[in-house]
C-alpha cells in the first residue's frame, strides 16, 4: 500500500501566516511568510466557489487535511508545524478521533488507517497505538500486502511505547506465516511484560504451542521418527479431520520398522481424503516391506498411472524383481527409460539386468 498516493486527495492552499493565525486561533513562531494547508478536495468541490473566503473555510478540514498528510508522508516539508498546529487548536485530537471512528465505523478501514498514522505522531500514546494496531491487523487479514504496514507500527510503537501489544500483534503475523517457534517467542516477550492472560489468548498461546510441535515433529520426522512420534500422536485428538497428520504419523512408524501400524494409520488417512498420492506410495512401501509385494504393487501402479513419477515406477520394478517376474519387471524398466534414464535407481537396476 502506497499511502502517498493518498495525498492526491489533498488540494495545498497557500495561506499567509498571519491570516491562518486568526483562522485557527493559535501563534505560529516559525519563519514562514505562508503555509501551503491541505484541504480535501472533495470538500472543496462541494463548498467553493469564486466568492468565498479561505476563512469560510472550517477549521475541522484543516485538521482533517494535516493529519491525513503527517500520515501519508512522514518526510513533508511542513509535518512539524502541522503537529504542532494540530496540538495547539483546541479540540482537535478529539475530533481526530471522530473521523477515525466514523471512517471504521463505514468501514473504511484504509483512510481511518492514514488518518491514526497521522495520530500518533500527533499523540503517541498507548490508546492510539492500539486503535492503529487493530486497523492495521484487520487491513492485513483482508490482503497481507498490508503487513508491511503493519509491522511497521509494531517497531514504531516498541521504539516509542513501554507496552507489550505489539508483541502481541507481532505473534500474530508470525503465526500466519506459519513461523509458529517465532510466534511463541514474541507471545512469551508480551506476557513477561505484562501482557494479560486472557482465555482467548491463553487458547492461542495452546494453539501455538501444539501447531510448533507439529512442525518440529515434521522437521525430525526422517532423523529422529521416535521423537516425532512423541510430538505428533498427542495432537491426533484435536487433528482427526487432518489427513496429513495420519501420513506423518505412519512414516515415523514406517522408519521405526512397526509397519503395521503404519498401514492403520493410512488408511485413516485415506478414509479422510484418498487422493494423497504420497499416502498411496506410503501404503506400497509398508507393504512391501512385510513381503506382500502383490498389495505393493497395487498402491504403486495407481500412484504411478496418476502421475507417470519416476519414484513409483522404480517401486514397481523392485517389487517384480522381488516376485521374479522378469519379464514385468522390463517392460516397467523401459518405462522408466522414456521417463529419466539418469535416474541413480534406475542405473542400478540396469546393472542387475
Amino acid at each position: 500500500m502506497n499511502l502517498k498516493e493518498r495525498l492526491s486527495e489533498l488540494i495545498f492552499l497557500e495561506v499567509k501566516t498571519k491570516e491562518l493565525e486568526k483562522l485557527l486561533h493559535v501563534n505560529i513562531d516559525w519563519n514562514e511568510s505562508a503555509l501551503f494547508m491541505p484541504i480535501s478536495a472533495s470538500y472543496l468541490s462541494k463548498n467553493i466557489n469564486d466568492n468565498n473566503k479561505i476563512d469560510n473555510i472550517p477549521v475541522s478540514e484543516f485538521i482533517f487535511g494535516m493529519t491525513l498528510t503527517i500520515g501519508c508522508d512522514k518526510e513533508f516539508r511542513f509535518n512539524n508545524i502541522y503537529k504542532a498546529l494540530v496540538r495547539e487548536i483546541p479540540g482537535a485530537v478529539s475530533y481526530i478521533k471522530s473521523v477515525v471512528a466514523d471512517f471504521v465505523k463505514n468501514e473504511k478501514l484504509v483512510s481511518a488507517y492514514a488518518v491514526l498514522k497521522g495520530l500518533i505522531e500527533i499523540e503517541a500514546n498507548e490508546d492510539n497505538y492500539e486503535k492503529a494496531l487493530i486497523v492495521s491487523e484487520a487491513l492485513r487479514q483482508k490482503n497481507k500486502e498490508y503487513k508491511d504496514e503493519e509491522l511497521i507500527i509494531i517497531e514504531d510503537m516498541k521504539d516509542k511505547i513501554q507496552s507489550p501489544l505489539p508483541y502481541f500483534y507481532e505473534s500474530l503475523i508470525y503465526k500466519d506465516d506459519e513461523r509458529y517457534d517465532m510466534a511463541m517467542i514474541s507471545l512469551d516477550t508480551y506476557f513477561k511484560k505484562g501482557g494479560k492472560r486472557e482465555v482467548q489468548i491463553l487458547e492461542f498461546e495452546e494453539w501455538l504451542r501444539k501447531s510448533a510441535n507439529y512442525e518440529k515433529a515434521k522437521e525430525v520426522l526422517y532423523e529422529d521418527p521416535s521423537k516425532a512420534l512423541e510430538l505428533f500422536l498427542p495432537l491426533l485428538d484435536e487433528n482427526s479431520d487432518n489427513p496429513l497428520i495420519y501420513y506423518h504419523i505412519a512414516v515415523a512408524y514406517r522408519l521405526t520398522d512397526n509397519y503395521e501400524k503404519a498401514i492403520y494409520y493410512l488408511n485413516e488417512s485415506v478414509n479422510l481424503d484418498d487422493n494423497i498420492l504420497e499416502v498411496v506410495n506410503e501404503l506400497g512401501l509398508n507393504y512391501a516391506s512385510l513381503g506382500d509385494y502383490e498389495s505393493a504393487l497395487t498402491y504403486f501402479k495407481k500412484a504411478f498411472e496418476v502421475t507417470g513419477n519416476i519414484e513409483f515406477c522404480t517401486n514397481i520394478i523392485m517389487c517384480y524383481l522381488n516376485l521374479n517376474n522378469i519379464k514385468e519387471a522390463k517392460i516397467y524398466f523401459e518405462k522408466g527409460e522414456q521417463i529419466d534414464k539418469e535416474d541413480e535407481i534406475l542405473k542400478d537396476i540396469k546393472r542387475y539386468f
